[in-house]
C-alpha cells in the first residue's frame, strides 16, 4: 500500500510527509526461526499468491542422514510450517525445503540447542 504521515505541532501546524509505497516483496530465501532452536521451530517459504502446492521440508544431522521429513499443503504466501525434533540431541542440522515435484528450492541450518 502506499503510507504516509502527519505530525502536527502544539499550535495546531501540521505537515505531511512524502508518500512510500511498500509492496509484498517475493525473496528465495528460506526463513527459519527461532534459530537457535530447542528443537521447534517454524520454516516459511515465498509461494506465489493464488497457487495451491505443496511442500516437503527434510531435516539433516551433521553426518547427512535425514532424521526428519514431513509435507505441507500450501495455500498462502508464507505459510508457516511447523517443525518438532525435541527427540534429536543438540547440535548443528541442515534442512531443506522442496517443491511437490522433488525439486530443492532452498536450504538452511538451524541449531538445536537445549
Amino acid at each position: 500500500g502506499e503510507y504516509y504521515s502527519v505530525a502536527t505541532d502544539v499550535n495546531g501546524c501540521s505537515a505531511i510527509s512524502n508518500r512510500v509505497t511498500i509492496s509484498d516483496s517475493v525473496s528465495n530465501m528460506v526463513f527459519v526461526y527461532p534459530n537457535p532452536s530447542s528443537g521447534q521451530f517454524q520454516v516459511r517459504y515465498y509461494s506465489p499468491r493464488n497457487l495451491s502446492t505443496g511442500y516437503t521440508v527434510s531435516v539433516f544431522d551433521s553426518k547427512g542422514s535425514k532424521v526428519w521429513s514431513k509435507q505441507y499443503a500450501i495455500t498462502r504466501t508464507y505459510e508457516q510450517m511447523n517443525v518438532n525434533l525435541s527427540n534429536v540431541q543438540d547440535g548443528v542440522f541442515f534442512l531443506e525445503v522442496r517443491d511437490a515435484s522433488g525439486k530443492r528450492l532452498a536450504s538452511s541450518q538451524v541449531l538445536i540447542v537445549r
